[in-house]
């Protein structure tokens, strides 16, 4: 059985997976987009001089498709002027690396398993529409909005949050948020008190949950400590559905416990799970690379 898994070499999440796919029995092969060789033809597709039809699976941690994050930074009307001719340059190759990374990655998906599928990898950055879709499905989301018109209530919300990952939540200050509307959307969210939590499951197998206990307003902290947890079946199924309704394999998701019920808050596609997985002695990568023979011998 060979598995591709597609991302840095050097990222910690790839080496373990590698590790326990190798510990059964699997042929690896890491792929890092931006250095590998892939040839699409009429009659074929290469990657690393490799047919993509000779994959059992894949596995996508990382898909470099985005500009660097200093593009995005506050910076003056000099320093501007000196990066856009960069900016420009790394714009039109950003749009054709995207081309080709998608084509290879929907001609993956056709022919092997992937995790994640295409459909939702992009997820942690679509929260709105991440949203939309748990909430059609009858999901507990808090009340949000999300949107950039500046004459909403900020009052009616307590969270203040990106519509993508990385930035942090923060409390809803009427002024901050005003001033963030001028420039970008936002999520404005109702808070929800309780308990934080986040639970790592497979779409056929719930693997652990723990307490993410943490000083300040968001739990993405340093000197987080992760608490394993149990959780009642109910609770267990809500996570399921979660899965289900964004069309997922593997995810974590990040939840609250308010008064004994769970209100969701995102669905990661592609997590970091080696937090859990050093931080609660959660086997993450050793269930992943369990489901990844399962699904491929079926």
């Amino acid at each position: 059985m060979l598995v591709g898994l597609i991302g840095d070499e050097r990222d910690v999440h790839i080496y373990t997976l590698m590790r326990r796919l190798v510990e059964k029995g699997c042929e690896v092969d890491i792929i890092n987009l931006p250095k590998a060789k892939i040839l699409f033809t009429e009659k074929e597709v290469l990657v690393n001089e490799e047919r993509v039809e000779k994959y059992d699976a894949f596995y996508i941690r990382q898909i470099p498709y985005f500009l660097p994050a200093k593009f995005f930074e506050k910076m003056s009307r000099r320093e501007w002027e000196n990066l856009y001719n960069e900016y420009i340059e790394l714009l039109g190759e950003n749009n054709e690396r995207m081309g080709l990374y998608t084509s290879v990655i929907k001609v993956i998906e056709d022919i092997a398993l992937l995790i994640n599928p295409f459909s939702t990898l992009f997820m942690q950055f679509l929260k709105p529409f991440q949203f939309y879709l748990l909430r059609k499905n009858g999901l507990p989301v808090p009340p949000y909005v999300a949107t950039y018109v500046d004459s909403i209530n900020v009052k009616k919300f307590g969270v203040c949050k990106p519509l993508g990952s990385y930035a942090r939540a923060e409390k809803a200050n009427d002024e901050k948020v005003r001033m963030i509307l001028k420039e970008r959307p936002l999520i404005l969210q109702e808070y929800v008190a309780g308990k934080v939590c986040r639970a790592s499951l497979l779409e056929d197998e719930f693997i652990g949950a723990v307490e993410i206990i943490h000083e300040g307003f968001d739990s993405r902290v340093i000197d987080a400590r992760y608490e394993r947890i149990s959780l009642d079946d109910e609770s267990i199924e809500i996570l399921f559905k979660c899965v289900s309704a964004l069309k997922m394999r593997y995810t974590e998701i990040d939840f609250i416990i308010s008064d004994e019920k769970i209100f969701i808050l995102d669905c990661n596609p592609s997590p970091g799970f080696m937090i859990l997985e050093e931080g609660a002695h959660l086997p993450i990568s050793d269930k992943i690379a369990d489901y990844i023979i399962r699904k491929v011998r079926k």
